[in-house]
């Protein structure tokens, strides 16, 4: 994994990581700092990096596991997709996990073929002028998206983002980030628990208390993201474990404690702590 001195928030976590890695037991690192290491010993220093990177990961790796099963992603493509989100993620500083937790939302977890009629892909891309298909490219042709794979749609998205701005707003935020796939306007309100500007019917998971007649907030947001991605995440734990071991799925993820397994998903907390407002 590269480290990239010039995106702060990634910068700013090499003493958490340090800290991970000589709490995992690597003494060889001593009491050096993280650059000292690094300068030292790159390779040592990026194999640690990498291999606790990929425990910090919990949720996207969770995510493209369970699209592999479900067929969304050939197996064959998994590590170039997990590789081309964590470089996204050091170009629009969002967290890695965050970008799993709107997929969820979305498309299901990274469906390319996700679609309502009028939006479509990965992130949905929407219909109309100005909208996310015609800043992708395929403002005549919409629905041509679903041809194409979540490699390519990667690239669409990273094209959407440069659109809307993302690249120049700093440490991006699961709200920020997913405001700006739902409605980027919205992101001009900051305050955490007023209502947003959202069209439409949205999915009950984002409206206060998920009560459809209540407004959408910030807050709501990323509580509906974190509810919904443990609840997708914990059914398809338990699917693998029927499988396996039948009688083993009682003490496994329900809806009903789901949420006491919330800090076992908010992993990534070394760059989500550089977003907490």
């Amino acid at each position: 994994i590269v480290f990239s001195d010039s995106i702060r928030v990634l910068q700013s976590s090499l003493d958490k990581l340090a800290t991970t890695l000589l709490g995992r037991g690597k003494t060889d690192l001593g009491d050096k700092l993280p650059h000292e290491v690094k300068a030292e010993n790159p390779e040592l220093f990026e194999q640690y990096c990498r291999e606790d990177v990929l425990l910090l990961l919990e949720v996207l790796e969770k995510t493209l596991e369970r699209a592999v099963a479900k067929g969304f992603i050939p197996a064959q493509d998994k590590q170039k997709v997990f590789d081309k989100i964590l470089n996204m993620s050091r170009t629009y500083q969002f967290a890695p996990d965050d970008f799993a937790r709107m997929t969820l939302m979305e498309s299901d977890g990274m469906n390319p073929k996700a679609s309502n009629n009028r939006c479509h892909g990965i992130i949905q891309f929407c219909d109309g002028p100005d909208r996310g298909a015609a800043s992708a490219g395929y403002g005549s042709n919409p629905k041509d998206i679903l041809g194409k794979s979540v490699l390519e749609q990667l690239d669409m998205v990273a094209k959407y983002f440069d659109d809307t701005g993302l690249r120049s707003g700093g440490p991006t935020s699961l709200d920020d980030l997913y405001l700006t796939v739902l409605t980027p306007a919205a992101r001009r309100e900051k305050a955490p628990d007023a209502s947003l500007n959202i069209a439409g019917t949205q999915a009950q998971h984002l409206y206060v208390n998920r009560d459809k007649s209540a407004p959408i907030t910030r807050n709501s947001i990323m509580q509906g993201l974190y509810q919904n991605a443990l609840e997708r995440l914990g059914k398809h734990e338990q699917s693998l474990l029927a499988q396996n071991n039948p009688a083993a799925v009682s003490s496994q993820v329900t809806p009903s404690n789901a949420v006491s397994r919330a800090p076992a998903l908010r992993i990534g907390a070394y760059l989500n702590q550089d977003y907490i407002r």
